[in-house]
């Protein structure tokens, strides 16, 4: 028996029991804290470069033709996860709800496999490849949320401002989706940065802000994209991240 406090003994008994298996016991390690000076600037890269790089890594097309044509050159493009290249594959799609075709189940978006079965050297990894009017985790089209973040910004009555747009949704979700886009505000003006820097205004709410700076970024969008006053969908187009 180990020689060691028999609390911890009495611990190990308890989780493993008194003649567990040999097993691996992996303990969390906690990471020393960051400098002041770089923790904010680590903080929000990570946030940002997190959806393109990490778990949940995308690709977002302008329009269905070119989400079609990505689909249809799979071979030449590199896998977003290991960089690979040839060995990229229909995989299939991803389905969900779609408000404008009455709440019933739709193509959301497609979805790509890295093939590594048999002889192939993939990661055997998945991504999705989205189009800019659709958003994740949201049957709302990206132009009527842009249409009731830009209302609700400067009314107090967010249900007023939900009515506006004509959506069969009910009054709480304008308010589920108000408090998603307050918690996301960092990410998104910090992202923003990589297009322009915030236009000067003074008194404004920080909602307001981050809506004067998604209209800032938006003039940059070349005249012949389908961005039909569209700014939320420039922007997932051009930082290649989901808005939510």
């Amino acid at each position: 028996m180990l020689n060691c406090d028999r609390s911890w003994i009495l611990l190990l008994q308890c989780e493993f029991g008194k003649h567990p298996a040999p097993r691996l016991i992996s303990f969390q390690y906690t990471p020393p804290l960051l400098d002041a000076a770089i923790a904010p600037f680590f903080f929000f890269t990570w946030a940002v470069d997190a959806t393109l790089f990490g778990k949940h890594t995308s690709m977002i097309c302008s329009s269905p033709e070119k989400a079609e044509a990505t689909l249809d050159s799979l071979k030449t493009l590199a896998c977003p996860n290991c960089k690979k290249i040839g060995f990229l594959n229909r995989h299939g799609y991803l389905r969900g709800y779609d408000c404008l075709q009455d709440n019933k189940r739709s193509i959301r978006a497609n979805r790509v496999f890295c093939n590594n079965r048999s002889a192939a050297k993939g990661c055997g990894r998945t991504f999705s490849i989205w189009l800019a009017g659709t958003l994740k985790r949201l049957s709302l089209p990206a132009q009527n949320l842009w249409q009731f973040l830009s209302s609700a910004a400067h009314c107090p009555n967010k249900a007023t401002a939900f009515d506006a747009i004509d959506s069969s949704l009910s009054h709480s979700t304008a308010y589920r989706i108000w408090d998603r886009f307050q918690k996301a505000q960092s990410i998104i003006r910090t992202a923003l940065m990589r297009l322009c820097p915030p236009p000067h205004l003074d008194e404004l709410l920080a909602t307001q802000r981050t809506i004067a700076h998604l209209k800032a970024a938006f003039q940059l969008a070349p005249p012949g994209e389908p961005f039909v006053d569209n700014p939320i969908a420039f922007f997932q187009v051009q930082l290649q991240i989901s808005f939510f």
